[in-house]
């Protein structure tokens, strides 16, 4: 194939290349070895491991989200989310690090919620119910966080996960396991 543009150094350097099929390979290993990772992570997580348990989550769904999982990284105090904020697009699991969830009560006051480490996850209310964040989340230290999409989380989840993702979510806050987050009264 005819190349689609040009590029001239602007500077003396030395190029590297690679062929197209070494290319390839390289891409298709960081993948494989990407998959891995993810799977292996995702089996600490918390729901995850309840959901794989009980066979509400199959091995080839299982596979589906690691490949949808990116990571991003954050720095310490760096705010992850804000409370309020109705750009809910993703939702967050810890790889490393360490996260602090706080709110802003009524009267202004700050009250710290919950820290969060390595295999929980965070930002799944705002998706599961369509609403704005319910609190903030900042890094602790240096994170790194595995991010879903909305897309991916409709996508991959489906009506039925969604519902007992749900329940289970529920469940949580009211035992306190996850924070006080109010539930929905229907």
């Amino acid at each position: 194939q005819p190349r689609t543009a040009t590029v001239r150094a602007t500077t003396d350097g030395k190029l590297w290349s690679i062929d197209r099929d070494t290319f390839s390979t390289l891409t298709v290993s960081f993948a494989i070895k990407q998959r891995e990772k993810y799977l292996k992570f995702l089996h600490t997580v918390n729901f995850i491991q309840t959901f794989y348990a009980r066979g509400w989550l199959s091995e080839n769904r299982l596979q589906d989200l690691a490949d949808a999982l990116r990571p991003r990284y954050y720095v310490a105090n760096q705010i992850v989310i804000k409370q309020d904020d109705t750009d809910a697009y993703e939702m967050f699991f810890i790889e490393y690090g360490s996260v602090k969830v706080t709110r802003q009560e009524t009267d202004r006051t700050i009250r710290e919620l919950k820290i969060l480490g390595v295999g929980t996850c965070f930002g799944e209310l705002a998706l599961l119910e369509n609403r704005p964040r319910y609190a903030t989340v900042t890094a602790l230290e240096e994170c790194r966080l595995a991010t879903l999409d909305a897309k991916s989380f409709e996508n991959l989840l489906g009506f039925e996960l969604k519902t007992k993702l749900k329940e289970f979510v529920d469940k949580e806050y009211a035992t306190g396991t996850l924070d006080d987050a109010p539930k929905n009264k229907n």
